[in-house]
């Protein structure tokens, strides 16, 4: 048999859970996040783009070996990076820019220092990408980069220089390696309240793996920005770089050679004097006649020079002016 509370009791059990309820007061609590840096930022924007990206935390790639940009791309998928003995790195992004050779000012691909254009209609100069001053790089590959403008054919990349805000108050760092590598930086970056500021000098040698192909490179990067409320701030930048970097030509088999093997010298001989075609090949009264060949030096270049000579016709021999010659 069922048995049912009666009414007054459910009542009054009520109204001691409302009493109960009135006198419960529970803590306030708070939920705060730190805000996120610029990296986080600029990270979070490339995975909401809807294309192949890359994103390098200068950080982890510092952590190695950063000679030249070479460094910075090397485990990056999509991306081609090539030095040839100095910093003029070959940079490629789906086949962009493979005509053009290491030192050259790149094309096919859009960069930028901190969202500032560095490429122009001559391409890109190198020689103020120095991995060392740069926090992250941005990459937008293939079509992606065209919200940069039409001269992204390949993609666009963005070097992110240091602030106060993510370098260190003093950092000292000091590389050296084989065949004369060296490289030395010291820089500093803090936050003075509403301003910041960051400084960088860099110093850099090698003698290369073949003769002709030493670098030397020197500079500074410097930059001071000001905050006037959360929403708003400017930055000034500086950047300068002095870079001497040597190109090797042609090799020689020779190894004593003291400088590079030129092109062969292309030359034809004469006409023969008419004194040697007054008889027959073979004829008695023929007479015997010979050509020598001169190497000389013009200007630094070699030339060739043929001379024929007749034994009964001294007047007809001459030195002719070679046909063609190395430049």
């Amino acid at each position: 048999m069922l048995l049912r509370p009666p009414p007054f009791l459910f009542a009054a059990l009520t109204f001691s859970s409302l009493v109960h309820a009135e006198d419960l007061q529970l803590a306030p609590v708070e939920v705060t996040t730190p805000e996120a840096g610029a990296g986080e930022v600029a990270q979070a924007q490339l995975k909401s783009v809807p294309g192949a990206t890359n994103y390098i935390d200068m950080s982890s790639v510092q952590q190695g070996r950063v000679s030249t940009n070479e460094d910075v791309f090397k485990y990056q998928p999509g991306v081609y990076a090539k030095a040839a003995n100095n910093e003029g790195v070959k940079l490629s992004i789906r086949g962009s820019g493979l005509n053009r050779s290491p030192g050259a000012h790149a094309s096919g691909l859009y960069e930028m220092f901190d969202g500032l254009p560095l490429t122009g209609p001559g391409g890109t100069p190198y020689e103020l990408k120095d991995p060392l001053w740069q926090s992250r790089v941005e990459v937008l590959r293939g079509a992606n980069g065209f919200d940069q403008g039409a001269l992204a054919l390949g993609g666009a990349v963005n070097y992110v220089t240091h602030t106060g805000y993510d370098a260190p108050k003093l950092q000292v760092r000091y590389e050296a390696g084989s065949r004369g590598y060296a490289q030395r930086e010291i820089s500093s970056g803090q936050v003075l309240g509403d301003a910041d500021y960051y400084i960088s000098l860099t110093d850099s040698e090698s003698d290369g793996y073949q003769r002709q192909s030493a670098a030397t490179g020197k500079g500074m990067a410097a930059n001071f920005g000001y905050r006037f409320n959360p929403d708003l701030e400017t930055r000034f930048y500086f950047r300068y770089r002095e870079t001497t970097n040597d190109t090797p030509g042609k090799l020689t088999r020779a190894p004593d050679q003291p400088r590079p093997a030129c092109p062969p010298t292309v030359s034809t001989l004469p006409a023969i004097p008419s004194a040697c075609n007054q008889a027959p090949p073979g004829s008695p009264t023929r007479p015997p006649c010979s050509w020598t060949t001169i190497r000389a030096w013009k200007s630094g270049w070699p030339i060739t020079i043929t001379r024929w000579t007749c034994a009964k016709a001294p007047t007809a021999s001459r030195w002719p002016t070679p046909i063609s010659a190395a430049p």
